[in-house]
């Protein structure tokens, strides 16, 4: 296959019981790792892997306008949008049809300080709150109840969770509020009957507040590593491992490096830098495992993984005619375009996924004042 880069492989079986043990006392030296070798100016082509594309269009209504897709989750018939900047969590269903927001800012039952995170499941809807955790209806979106975060400290503050039951979840805080930790802690918290049971993940520099969990079908979900880090974790509601690694080779950039950059008094030193700086998302069909990170000058690569043949193709992203991937279900990759991005890319010329014509072609008459325009995508069988 065209601009196909090997993937080197080492034999793994690695898993890690989620017991008293803390994270930095696991050895990593079987994970499974993918070596990437970057090619100069190679951009992604989703023409060599897209079979069909079917577009979503979220109704516009005054109370379901997102600002910003911060996280998103599609299950069953139900889609969940997540706009951090607005606190809102707007859900649609699965032809684009706004239903209700969930929760509302406020000091009352069932009202939250800041929205921070949200989570589904078969019945309710969670979100997180500033040391709590409130609980919906997912049928009807009624207040069930809230409870605090079992007991944390004041310096972990969680940005991040991810939650099965009121008796079982897990706590991201990327940086203490306390900064002289002295060593003494963990960015990960799991949760279990009102206690904490166990940490993970040691505290050495700060890093970014963007997502850490992204689920996958078969509920198990991606951790995603702190800034110059490649180790891939996945959890499921009594365990914590490694899932595999990603190996940049001399474009790499290790956490105490990227701590220094960041530091520099040049000018966003860290993301105009020659490396690549961790991984930013994870997803995972059947067939593939997809992808993204910054790379050199702060720009979006993507790659995919074949799970058969166990080879990455791997480039920057097509700023001009690709969506950006925010969730899978196994099956499908959903992706999401602004309106904007469609009105002024529209008549590009670019011979770059192409495939993706049809969604420009498609909404001739959009306005820059409407929703967010979702894709759902099947990558090509590889049987």
């Amino acid at each position: 296959m065209k601009n196909l880069f090997t993937l080197f492989f080492i034999v793994l079986v690695f898993a890690s019981g989620c017991s008293t043990k803390r994270q930095d006392d696991v050895n990593l030296e079987n994970v499974k790792v993918y070596k990437v070798e970057p090619l100069e100016g190679f951009f992604f082509q989703w023409n060599d892997f897209t079979d069909k594309i079917k577009i979503i269009k979220l109704e516009t209504t005054e109370q379901s306008l997102i600002g910003r897709l911060h996280k998103g989750i599609i299950d069953g018939d139900d889609i969940y949008i997540f706009d951090r900047r607005f606190h809102k969590l707007l859900n649609f269903d699965t032809t684009g049809k706004y239903i209700r927001n969930i929760g509302s800012r406020g000091g009352g039952p069932g009202e939250f300080l800041e929205m921070r995170d949200v989570c589904i499941s078969k019945s309710n809807v969670y979100t997180l709150d500033y040391q709590k955790i409130h609980s919906y209806n997912r049928k009807n979106g009624a207040y069930l109840e809230s409870w605090k975060l079992a007991n944390t400290s004041e310096e972990f503050n969680p940005s991040n969770f991810f939650i099965y039951n009121k008796n079982s979840y897990f706590l991201w805080c990327s940086n203490p509020d306390a900064w002289e930790t002295d060593g003494k802690f963990y960015r990960m918290r799991m949760a279990y009957q009102g206690k904490i049971k166990s940490e993970y993940f040691k505290y050495e520099y700060p890093t970014s507040e963007d997502p850490r969990f992204y689920s996958y079908s078969d509920n198990s979900v991606y951790i995603m590593p702190i800034d110059g880090e490649y180790v891939i974790y996945k959890l499921t509601n009594d365990s914590v491992y490694a899932s595999f690694a990603i190996n940049f080779g001399k474009y790499a950039i290790s956490p105490q490096k990227a701590d220094i950059l960041k530091k520099s008094k040049e000018r966003n030193a860290y993301l105009k830098s020659d490396f690549y700086k961790s991984i930013s998302s994870v997803l995972e069909t059947s067939d593939y495992i997809y992808f993204t990170c910054i790379g050199p000058k702060s720009y979006l690569y993507e790659g995919l993984i074949n799970k058969k043949t166990e080879e990455i193709t791997f480039g920057k992203r097509d700023n001009v005619k690709s969506p950006y991937f925010f969730y899978s279900d196994g099956v499908f990759l959903y992706g999401y375009y602004e309106p904007n991005t469609l009105i002024e890319r529209k008549n590009n010329g670019t011979d770059l996924n192409t495939c993706f014509d049809v969604v420009f072609d498609s909404l001739n008459n959009i306005s820059i004042d409407e929703n967010l325009v979702l894709v759902k995508v099947l990558l090509k069988d590889l049987l």
